[in-house]
């Protein structure tokens, strides 16, 4: 769904109250990724030395888990709006992790991230390595990559248990926070520029 029109059927979606406080986890704070392949929306691989040098937001579901990722999606647009002045978006990038290749195809990524942002890279592969992906990432309440066949995929039911956290990893492959929805842009930015400075 174009960020535009979901911001327009759903005003309030993944959006804070004014003055409620930004719903972020330090936990993982300095958790090395481990060695990861997958392929972007070019077919291209991505890897974790795509990451290095690089502050990168990550966010796991798939083309059609509805509002949890088109949540998060909207937010990271308005973050790159907000940075487009400065510097910083030269070194911040998105990877948008599909958990179901088998309906996730480049082609579909592409359709799909290119509402929201061209510069946002798409990625998926294997089914075990986005398990050990996810796994990785340490997040008790992940999606789980479905085992579904495609005939099957329930296209209208979110992922379960999923909010659309948003992982943040730094320049040096060491994971930094973790961001809960609703997300407020103004926050998210502010946070983010707080913890690039502090490295």
């Amino acid at each position: 769904m174009d960020a535009a029109l979901l911001a327009l059927s759903c005003p309030n979606c993944g959006v804070a109250a004014e003055g409620e406080p930004l719903h972020i986890n330090r936990e993982l704070a300095g958790w090395p990724l481990e060695h990861f392949e997958l392929r972007d929306q070019t077919g291209a691989p991505i890897t974790l030395e795509q990451l290095r040098g690089r502050w990168t937001f990550m966010l796991f579901g798939d083309t059609r888990c509805g509002a949890p990722c088109a949540e998060g999606l909207s937010a990271l647009v308005g973050l790159y709006q907000r940075l487009a002045p400065t510097a910083v978006l030269a070194t911040t990038q998105v990877v948008f992790v599909s958990l179901d290749p088998a309906r996730d195809s480049p082609a579909a990524l592409q359709a799909y991230l290119q509402a929201y942002d061209p510069r946002f890279v798409g990625a998926t592969g294997p089914r075990e390595s986005l398990q050990r992906l996810l796994a990785d990432m340490g997040s008790g309440d992940a999606p789980t990559a479905t085992t579904q066949p495609a005939s099957t995929y329930c296209a209208d039911c979110p992922l379960a248990n999923y909010r659309g956290d948003l992982v943040l990893v730094g320049p040096d492959q060491l994971i930094r926070a973790q961001y809960s929805p609703p997300f407020d842009v103004k926050r998210l930015t502010a946070s983010f520029l707080i913890i690039r400075a502090l490295r």
